[in-house]
């Protein structure tokens, strides 16, 4: 039973092949199979090399274990079920300066609106609500990534909320360069829009997910998307992905 999809993905060295013997039954290859995948070797293996992500993102494999249980929920009063922010990934943002600071009408506190605004921020699939704490912020808005290892990322997605999205123009992917401190200079651009929205003269509709490709890769555990040049902008990101290879060491 050959893996050689995998490439040089470090489960190759230990998911070669399930010896014929145990393929008597569909259900015993099937336990030969389970058993390769909890032993140790592996589990050994797969700390020790890098892991190419194929098909699915580093945020999606956080959620689920790499693909090995479902993506936890929780409950908002309102949205009901949505997907939770993964435990391994930390995510931060400063939404600051927006117009409806002074709205009587919001009956969330800011606090709550920006739980609601992470979650939102990773979400899968899309969610059509949008958050007023992400409505018209200034220069300098910003959610930030931070995984639990180092990731060589070649390319990203996002998506937008139902709102404004074709003005979505002046933004940056940026990266903390692992071998600086935590300063404004040590945030390196890996991506700029170019005053160029991902979805031109879309306004009341959702964003549907875009990928783009970065020029080269880049290694970092934090990320973040952050608005640039223009004062005020709608921030409705949703569904931050990001691909590449995960690099030693790394567990689940």
């Amino acid at each position: 039973m050959p893996f050689l999809s995998l490439g040089n993905d470090a489960l190759l060295e230990v998911l070669s092949f399930v010896p014929v013997g145990d393929c008597a039954s569909a259900s015993a290859a099937s336990r030969a199979l389970r058993g390769s995948t909890t032993s140790q070797a592996l589990a050994r293996t797969r700390g020790s090399g890098e892991y190419v992500l194929r098909g699915r993102g580093v945020v999606h494999s956080l959620a689920t274990a790499f693909g090995t249980r479902p993506w936890a929920t929780d409950e908002d009063p309102s949205y009901g079920t949505h997907p939770m922010v993964p435990r391994q990934l930390k995510v931060a943002s400063n939404v600051d300066g927006c117009w409806w600071n002074d709205d009587p009408d919001e009956q969330k506190t800011y606090d709550e609106l920006g739980k609601s605004f992470k979650w939102k921020a990773v979400a899968q699939p899309l969610y059509v609500g949008t958050d007023s704490i992400a409505c018209g912020p200034g220069v300098g808005t910003f959610v930030e990534y931070e995984l639990p290892f180092q990731l060589r990322v070649g390319s990203f997605q996002i998506g937008f909320g139902c709102c404004s999205a074709g003005n979505f123009r002046d933004w940056v992917l940026e990266a903390l360069n692992p071998e600086q401190d935590a300063t404004a200079d040590a945030w390196q651009v890996l991506f700029d829009s170019g005053g160029r929205s991902p979805w031109p003269g879309l306004h009341s509709a959702i964003g549907p997910v875009q990928t783009f490709h970065l020029d080269a890769p880049f290694e970092a555990s934090r990320f973040r998307i952050c608005t640039v040049r223009r004062e005020v902008q709608c921030f409705h990101i949703r569904s931050f992905e990001l691909f590449g290879a995960i690099l030693p060491p790394w567990s689940l």
